[in-house]
């Protein structure tokens, strides 16, 4: 975000405090300066000049003589400048001048003495790059008239310090020269000044030309418009321009130059459409179509989504929310009308929109960031004040202000001995209460509470930690005192998990394996290599959508590709006997895809070949499984895979879960991957298997006496949660139950509108003794009575 000094001190006293003072607080408190740039620092004695006359060099074709004056006195430059007229303003180097690149000294130039120099935009240190080609080439001809012999750095916004901020993407308050200006009020205890809004307005009405309406409240929480009768387009004032050029925009009229002047200084994007253009009386604010066609100011054609929001007349888009304006709504010399937007357009939406289109902005920029609604009606009413000011048109009476769910402003609560606990200093409730107050926030005590009202335009304060933070960085990060750190201390470890890999990857060394390390990355040759048929979703494989290379395309949806590939290697390098292992994640998708994020499943994988046999690696799998002291049955069930021979393949089930697979690579993939004539291999899903370890054997008493169990349906309304009706069944269980399960929701025929039927399982069961009905039904019927009395229950019959 860049800054101007003179800008901002429109806003907030700041004359007295030096810049290097100036930078370090701010960075201290918050607001880091990324860079500081003075403007004009390598420009002295150049001065505003008028061209008198101009005649031709005697001696020299690409000459002229020329006489300037600049105020005191008449002087004589001799110049190749092909730009220049009798009475051109000029800025003028004297005899001495410092330029960004040179020192002026009296010359003669073919005989001809030569008492200065006429400047260029690029000479004086300007940003070439935001100007007009006219404005670049040759000399800067300046607009107006100007005091003779006046220094032109204060002419062209050259007496200037441009301060770039590096802030947060929660701040987007300080995404303007207002919200710096109250950063800097709050740091250095200074008055805030705002400017004082008055539009003076005709007697039209704009309700009398325009009605505005907003499809989705959540995709546009407001929509204001101001309207205008046009005098006159052409350039903004200097003034402007040269703020304009300092925060880096490139001036282009009158009216988007006070709608980029206004964005800058409050942080509110606006946009103006030309009135006639809209060849209706109405702004629609809807979400585009699918595949909806749109031109944009740039001249490009842009395919929408259903996830952007478009600005149409009721029928046609006129602009793309917080991206670009239409060719269609265009402001040029013709526009006798104009209507100021003032919006707020869902963040997620505009940041969806820029990606998708390619279309970046200063406004896409805060609307991203979250725009204070609230701030709608000021900018705009800031927008057609400054354009009537400059003459460029009348303000029509009234605006059109559409606002379903006014923000109401936050109120966060925090207790001052908690704070001095949680920062570890002693500040008075009264000395936190100064800090926030600096901050704009309202602040009441009661005891030892602060209940602090946050204005809407500060969205990154929602909980107590972010107040402590407000009034730390006020009271100084330099200030906490250091302290060692006290209290116990844990000692690192392994979790379980982690010990059990670790234990299990030395138990594979120890009998002869080595472990092999592969990409996570494989492609549709190696797993097409596996034998299998692509109708089928053995492997349903997560595609990159930027790959290296076709054998990077998917992410590994099994670990066999890299290990067949090890052994191959091996295999062709003249090893004759080998055993590998991996432990590594694999991925793969979900069945809605797109939706929902692809599973990640770590696994293991296990190759041999050689001597050893299917029988041997089998066993090696089996005492695996003993190590993760695993004590169920393990079960080897005949299965029909295709990367493996028909007959010599097999599940693993323990406890009724499939935790891998074993068995002797098919012949086809042998040939395919190049491997020994009897390769061996078997993959086990990891993390299954560390769910049935049991490492912490405890003894649990076998119960005596029989359960209870009971069904019960009840009838509730649609917010009414899952867990308010098993808090009630659990508190009310008496001890006795022992377990409930939601086994239907149900909704429709024989339920009323807003309501759903949710049916539960509930099993009782007594340490003590064997239950009755009796008992049972005591405790049923109070669930019911409680359900009921809370939750406005009834039980379905």
């Amino acid at each position: 975000m860049l800054v101007s000094i003179n800008w901002l001190k429109d806003f907030v006293e700041i004359n007295n405090i030096e810049l290097n003072e100036f930078t370090e607080k701010m960075t201290m408190s918050g607001t880091k300066v990324e860079g500081v740039e003075e403007l004009g620092s390598e420009v002295t004695k150049v001065v505003v000049g008028k061209i008198l006359s101009i005649e031709k060099h005697p001696d020299a074709d690409k000459l002229v003589i020329t006489k300037v004056d600049i105020g005191e006195e008449v002087i004589q430059i001799v110049t190749g400048a092909k730009n220049i007229n009798v009475g051109d303003v000029i800025p003028t180097a004297l005899i001495g001048a410092k330029l960004k690149d040179l020192k002026i000294k009296k010359s003669k130039l073919r005989g001809i003495e030569s008492q200065g120099m006429m400047c260029s935009a690029g000479e004086l240190g300007m940003n070439t790059s935001l100007l007009p080609k006219e404005q670049v080439d040759g000399i800067y001809i300046l607009n107006n008239e100007y005091e003779l012999g006046k220094d032109i750095k204060s002419i062209l916004g050259l007496d200037d310090t441009v301060v770039d901020f590096e802030l947060t993407s929660n701040r987007s308050d300080c995404l303007s020269v207002i919200g710096i200006a109250r950063e800097v009020s709050a740091t250095f205890n200074k008055h805030l000044i705002l400017p004082i809004i008055e539009v003076k307005e005709i007697k039209e009405d704009i309700n009398d030309y325009l009605k505005v309406s907003i499809e989705d409240e959540q995709l546009c929480p407001r929509y204001v418009t101001r309207m205008m009768r046009i005098n006159k387009i052409g350039p903004s004032p200097d003034w402007m321009q040269r703020r304009l050029l300092n925060s880096g925009v490139r001036p282009i009229n009158n009216i988007v130059d006070v709608t980029n002047y206004v964005m800058l200084e409050m942080g509110q994007p606006l946009h103006a459409f030309d009135y006639d253009k809209l060849e209706s009386k109405e702004i629609f604010v809807r979400k585009a179509k699918k595949d909806e066609v749109f031109t944009t100011l740039d001249g490009v054609k842009r395919v929408l989504d259903e996830n952007m929001i478009v600005i149409s007349n009721g029928k046609d888009p006129m602009a793309i929310a917080g991206a670009m304006g239409g060719e269609n709504s265009e402001i040029d010399n013709s526009t006798k009308m104009i209507v100021i937007e003032s919006a707020n357009f869902n963040k997620k939406s505009v940041r969806h929109t820029g990606r998708k289109l390619g279309l970046r902005s200063e406004a896409a920029n805060r609307f991203e960031k979250g725009v204070d609604p609230d701030l709608a009606d000021l900018a705009a009413d800031r927008a057609v004040q400054l354009l009537h000011e400059l003459g460029v048109g009348e303000v029509l009476h009234g605006r059109i202000d559409v606002y379903p769910k006014v923000v109401c402003k936050k109120t966060i609560n925090i207790n001052s001995v908690w704070f001095n606990k949680f920062i570890g200093i002693d500040l008075s409730i009264l000395q936190m209460k100064e800090y926030l107050e600096r901050l704009f926030l309202t602040v009441e005590v009661e005891g030892d509470q602060l209940i602090i009202g946050i204005p809407t335009y500060r969205q990154d304060l929602e909980i107590k930690e972010d107040i402590a933070e407000e009034i730390v960085r006020l009271y100084g990060y330099n200030n906490i005192p250091n302290t060692i750190m006290s209290g116990v201390t844990t000692k690192g470890g392994r979790t379980k998990s982690q010990t059990l890999i670790k234990d299990m990857k030395t138990f594979l060394s120890s009998k002869g394996f080595y472990e092999i390390l592969t990409t996570s990355f494989t492609g549709e040759g190696q797993l097409e290599d596996l034998n299998i048929n692509k109708n089928k979703d053995f492997y349903n494989g997560v595609k990159v959508i930027n790959p290296l290379g076709e054998e990077n395309s998917i992410m590994r949806p099994t670990l066999i590709p890299g290990l067949l590939q090890g052994i191959s290697h091996n295999y062709n390098r003249n090893i004759v006997e080998g055993m590998f292992y991996e432990v590594a994640v694999t991925y793969k998708n979900t069945i809605d895809i797109g939706e929902k994020l692809p599973t990640e499943e770590k696994n293991i994988s296990m190759g041999i070949y050689g001597e050893k046999n299917f029988f041997h690696l089998k066993g090696y799998v089996e005492l695996l499984i003993k190590k993760l002291m695993i004590e169920e049955k393990v079960e080897y069930i005949n299965s029909n895979h295709p990367t493996f021979h028909p007959k010599r393949v097999a599940k693993i089930i323990i406890k009724g879960v499939d935790v891998g697979i074993l068995g002797e690579i098919h012949p086809i993939v042998v040939e395919n991957y190049e491997l020994p004539r009897r390769t061996y291999v078997c993959e086990l899903r990891l993390e299954e298997l560390l769910k049935l370890s049991n490492n912490n054997i405890a003894f649990t008493e076998l119960p005596k006496y029989p359960e209870i169990s009971r069904d019960v349906a009840l009838i509730v309304e649609e917010k009414v949660s899952a867990k308010e009706v098993e808090d009630i069944i659990r508190v009310n269980g008496k001890g006795l139950l022992e377990d409930l399960k939601l086994f239907d929701v149900y909704r429709g025929a024989q339920i009323d509108e807003g309501y759903k039927s949710m049916a539960y399982s509930l099993i009782f069961r007594s340490k003590e003794k064997t239950l009755t009905d009796i008992e049972i039904n005591e405790i049923f019927d109070k669930i019911i009575a409680q359900a009921q009395v809370n939750l406005g229950a009834q039980l379905r019959e």
